[in-house]
């Protein structure tokens, strides 16, 4: 084990770094920040806030002086539209420059990471796409100081989770890749739960490449593309293997289920043409052997041949019907599908599948309907308005998201209108706050309009409106 050292010297403070070691055995570095002084830093000069005007919601920063802008990045983002970029507008208010960012439908990646656990390869293209987006921008004629790396500032899409960063247009005399290096330990060792399977220790690569004193962006982007292109291709193939496997499986299925049906099949069929032989025999044995008493030997002839052929139809009627029984309980294609299903869940083998046991209700000793659930008391309600009793929403979190996105809200909006993740309530001692995440349609409360990304006390009784759905809010404690 290394001992305790100086990570880098940068002026004014001092990154210094302990290995330990955690489980997956991936090595990681816990960072200590010993301020000395800091000296203002990017972030420090800013001031930021949120406003929504009309269907958009804008993080406003104002960067200072007008005239410590830097036009010429200003024109450049304004007019090439670039990739991972949040686009901006340039104010200029009482001699001071405010950038007004459109970050409608997008959430903080700091939001995103409290909620969500990261896969490999979601970490890994996050950070790529940030490396990206710096790397470009020096095509652009863009200061790869003017980033914004920070976890408020750095915005998602949380439908497919694509980047987009805040550049600031002014001259900011910043060492990025000791900021970035920064920013990247923080995000592994304290604000990001990421997944850890896998042999490849993907951590444990990053944070060597990190820790290197001679760390670049381009090196740093070329290894999280292999990492990404390189796990395509296992997945690729590993994927080509299950389809041959699927349809291996199935065909060996589909002729088992032939050969059970043929098989099965078999014995009846004999024993009808055995049966056809002997009525026959018995019919021309009876015609050439035997007389029958009466007058008219033909009609009684042919009364007892009615007879025979009835008693075969019988017979036919009967095997014939165990033939098709049997080919209709077969297996089919759905069946050897959830064999193979089970197989890969490692609960069953593919001679016997995995049956789940019917759940059934008892019956009931009286005509009452039989209580399967009900709400935890003590939840406030939003009472809808338009669905009473349908559509009311109990909140039964202390942080409840609502929107559109199924896997990453509490309360699925069926509404159009309403954003992907379009609102979060939040309980804090005792109380209840309403915040609106950049939707488009916006949130209201008593028929006005919040501002995104802020704060609003919730009373009982307050009339509130996800874009069109309107709800009452009910306190249980009032």
């Amino acid at each position: 084990m290394e001992t305790p050292g100086c990570y880098r010297d940068v002026p004014g403070f001092m990154l210094l770094y302990e290995i330990t070691i955690v489980k997956s055995n991936i090595v990681l570095f816990i960072i200590k920040e010993a301020a000395d002084g800091m000296p203002e830093n990017l972030k420090d000069r800013l001031e930021f806030s949120y406003e929504s005007i009309g269907t958009s919601s804008y993080l406003i920063i104002k960067t200072g002086l007008r005239e410590e802008i830097l036009d010429y990045q200003v024109s450049m983002t304004g007019c090439n539209r670039m990739e991972r970029l949040v686009q901006f507008d340039l104010k200029s208010i009482n001699g001071y420059a405010f950038c007004y960012y459109n970050i409608t439908s997008k959430l903080s990646l700091s939001f995103l990471l409290k909620r969500r656990r990261l896969s490999r390869n979601e970490f890994v293209k996050l950070l790529a796409d940030m490396a990206r987006t710096i790397v470009d921008s020096v095509g652009y004629l863009l200061s790869d100081s003017g980033f914004l790396l920070d976890s408020d500032y750095i915005f998602i899409n949380p439908e497919n989770l694509e980047i987009a960063m805040v550049y600031i247009p002014v001259n900011a005399d910043e060492d990025t890749c000791t900021a970035f290096k920064g920013f990247i330990l923080k995000l592994i060792l304290q604000l990001a739960d990421i997944e850890e399977k896998g042999s490849d220790n993907f951590l444990q690569r990053i944070l060597a490449f990190v820790k290197n004193d001679l760390f670049n962006f381009s090196d740093f982007l070329k290894m999280l593309d292999s990492m990404l292109y390189s796990d395509e291709a296992h997945e690729a193939e590993s994927g080509d293997r299950d389809e041959a496997l699927v349809a291996v499986t199935l065909e060996q299925d589909n002729a088992e289920a032939d050969e059970n049906v043929g098989l099965k099949g078999a014995k009846p069929v004999a024993i009808a043409l055995l049966s056809q032989l002997a009525i026959a025999a018995a019919v021309l044995f009876i015609v050439k052997y035997v007389k029958l008493p009466g007058g008219n030997s033909f009609v009684n002839y042919l009364a007892l041949i009615l007879i025979i052929i009835a008693v075969d139809i019988i017979i036919l009627k009967n095997v014939l019907k165990g033939v098709k029984f049997r080919m209709k309980t077969g297996p089919s294609n759905d069946q050897a599908e959830n064999r193979l299903a089970d197989v890969f869940a490692g609960t069953g083998d593919l001679k016997i599948p995995e049956e789940k046991p019917e759940q059934k209700i008892k019956p009931a000793a009286s005509n009452n309907t039989v209580l399967l659930g009900s709400f935890k008391t003590g939840n406030p309600i939003l009472k809808s308005r338009s669905n009473p009793g349908i559509e009311d929403i109990v909140v039964n979190k202390p942080d409840f998201l609502i929107g559109r996105l199924g896997d990453q809200v509490d309360f699925v909006s069926k509404s159009a209108a309403v954003g992907k993740i379009h609102a979060q309530i939040i309980k804090r001692n005792e109380a209840w706050f309403l915040v609106d995440i950049n939707s488009v349609n916006g949130t209201y409360v008593n028929d006005s309009r919040i501002a995104g990304n802020a704060e609003y006390q919730l009373k009982g009784g307050d009339t509130i409106a996800f874009a069109n759905c309107e709800y009452v809010f009910e306190d249980s404690c009032t």
